[in-house]
């Protein structure tokens, strides 16, 4: 079994959500550590539970979805051990994930080659070598050129974080064949195992028949909504 660390972000608007899916991360014999960047004060008692308090508060949504690249950044700093993830806070862990760090790649990523959407940047797994400290780096440049230029401003929309994300990941993807001691290997990851989502809640509970997903991903919220618990009925 790989052991793992697993980093994410929480602002307090989100704070219900530290209940509801972490006890589903802890589970996991295979989860070392989990570091969560906050803007409030939020205490756990778990040993394996850091929590960082690095956000300023009043933060608007641009700002808030920027962070990721930011604190990939300040995680890698300190980070020592050689495998890591990011999954959003709003992510239910339902069996063993430590299994995609069997494969061969820098950087797994899910929700590749989506026909209307972005490579996802809520769940993707890391080796800790230089190239994702380089990934790291260039991320957070090109996201703020995205941002400048006006790409992925629209709020709730597929931000400028994301873009640079899917963009950077397709690129490396498409060039490793030929500069594969420059380029990061990237591994498409089955979206409805390691990223189970929908918009749609009432299509997403009736389709998990048709899939066998390891986590799922509770959009916009929703697992404030009583109807989205159905899901785990269907398992």
């Amino acid at each position: 079994m790989n052991k793992f660390t697993i980093f994410t972000i929480c602002t307090e608007n989100y704070k219900d959500a530290v209940d509801f899916f972490l006890p589903s991360w802890l589970k996991l014999d295979s989860v070392e550590s989990i570091v969560i960047y906050t803007d409030f004060d939020l205490k756990y008692c778990d040993k394996r539970v850091e929590v960082r308090n690095k956000i300023e508060k009043g933060g608007n949504w641009l700002d808030i979805v920027g962070l990721k690249a930011v604190f990939l950044k300040d995680f890698l700093r300190e980070f020592q051990g050689d495998y890591f993830a990011f999954i959003d806070i709003d992510c239910y862990i339902l069996e063993e994930i430590s299994d995609v760090f069997n494969g061969d790649f820098d950087i797994a990523v899910t929700r590749m080659f989506h026909k209307k959407r972005q490579a996802s940047s809520g769940v993707w797994f890391c080796r800790n070598n230089d190239k994702i400290i380089q990934f790291a780096h260039e991320w957070w440049i090109i996201q703020e050129e995205y941002r400048a230029r006006g790409n992925g401003v629209k709020v709730y929309n597929s931000s400028f974080s994301q873009n640079s994300f899917s963009d950077i990941v397709h690129r490396e993807f498409k060039y490793y064949d030929k500069f594969p001691n420059d380029c990061l290997k990237v591994l498409p990851l089955d979206k409805n195992i390691y990223n189970y989502e929908r918009t749609n809640i009432r299509k997403w509970v009736d389709n998990i028949i048709n899939h066998n997903p390891k986590i799922l991903h509770f959009k916009g919220r929703s697992w404030r909504k009583k109807k989205s618990h159905e899901i785990f009925n269907k398992l």
